[in-house]
């Protein structure tokens, strides 16, 4: 894949092999202070997952939190996730991404309606204890939810019908 006009010798003569690196993002700004971009659901869900660690006093956690981000996790088990997952051995893991927002041109069952709070689902592969304390939790906070009450959300059937697998956690009972 090539993704600049340099060569390899004048890329590595400009820039040391390791430098860290960034993309400027691009990005439109909408109606009440929203943006919308390519390419932000793994950025975003990284921001959401720091900011709701860093703003839980730790002398109220019962348990040791992980965050946890890894590449790949869409498209193959090559990824840190499902690795991660068997290393740190959770007793419960959670998996946030992204929805896409209702467009005109998007099939209604891959979309939810924006400002309606966040999406939980309901399915065979989640947690019944870890989903009902969550759902809890919005109820007690006044925190908007959606709730998918479907075997598969609407992003699982669009990655199953791409041929994209992304059971790739498992939560084993080690006792």
């Amino acid at each position: 894949m090539k993704t600049t006009k340099l060569t390899k010798e004048e890329l590595e003569s400009k820039i040391r092999i390791g430098t860290p690196v960034g993309f400027a993002p691009k990005y439109t700004e909408i109606l009440n202070n929203k943006i919308m971009g390519k390419s932000f659901d793994d950025k975003a869900c990284a921001a959401v997952a720091a900011y709701a660690v860093a703003e839980i006093p730790r002398e109220e956690l019962e348990c040791d939190v992980c965050v946890m981000l890894s590449r790949y996790e869409e498209t193959s088990y090559l990824g840190g996730v499902s690795a991660g997952t068997f290393a740190l051995a959770p007793d419960f893991a959670m998996v946030i991404d992204v929805n896409l927002a209702s467009v005109p041109d998007a099939p209604k069952r891959e979309t939810v309606d924006m400002d309606k709070g966040i999406s939980i689902t309901l399915s065979a592969g989640t947690n019944r204890k870890l989903t009902r304390e969550t759902i809890e939790l919005c109820k007690a906070n006044d925190i908007k939810l959606v709730i998918f009450d479907l075997e598969l959300t609407p992003m699982q059937i669009r990655n199953i019908e791409d041929g994209i697998d992304v059971d790739g956690i498992r939560v084993l009972d080690r006792s």
